[in-house]
């Protein structure tokens, strides 16, 4: 990986071998790496980018915006999102894992794929969603039961009243108090 051909690089014999170390660890990255001049021309991009990007594109002299419009704007500043969708996939714009000043007058855009961390923080979210929601559910029918029982009592005490009255109007106060409840 990127780790290992950097570790490398110090070992390296010759110019060549560093050369070839270092092209190496930008070509084996995991993450698409994507280098650029001052004006957003692709200057050259890893395996991984190509795959996501730049499949069937040549490198020389591209303008990022040709390749993904999107991408150039978050690097333009253009869009504070550092996320985008591309190809059913979410990216986080990260800080790059190179240097820039190992690119001479250029920039290194490292894209991380963040689509199963971002799956998993709706899934947590619709969970403490559906959580709060049976919560209050569950304080509605506390609250529903209790006014249940008070409003039972106060009928207990006015069916109590009724058999001490006695009469056509207490079997009817009686009656009604007992469908009620």
């Amino acid at each position: 990986g990127v780790w290992t051909a950097l570790l490398l690089l110090p070992r390296a014999r010759n110019k060549d071998n560093v050369e070839a170390a270092r092209a190496s660890a930008f070509d084996d990255a995991s993450d698409p790496l994507i280098v650029i001049d001052r004006e957003s021309r692709v200057l050259d991009y890893n395996t991984a980018a190509k795959k996501l990007v730049f499949d069937n594109v040549s490198k020389s002299g591209m303008l990022l915006k040709t390749a993904c419009s999107k991408l150039d704007d978050i690097i333009q500043q253009r869009n504070h999102n550092r996320e985008i969708r591309i190809h059913n996939q979410i990216f986080e714009v990260a800080e790059p894992a190179i240097r820039p000043s190992l690119i001479v007058g250029g920039q290194v855009i490292t894209l991380r794929d963040v689509t199963k961390r971002i799956a998993s923080e709706n899934r947590m979210r619709n969970i403490l969603e559906r959580e709060a929601i049976i919560e209050r559910e569950d304080g509605f029918a506390l609250m529903a039961g209790g006014t249940a029982h008070e409003f039972n009592n106060a009928l207990t005490g006015i069916i109590g009243y009724a058999e001490i009255i006695g009469g056509e109007s207490g079997d009817k106060i009686i009656n009604e108090g007992r469908r009620i409840s």
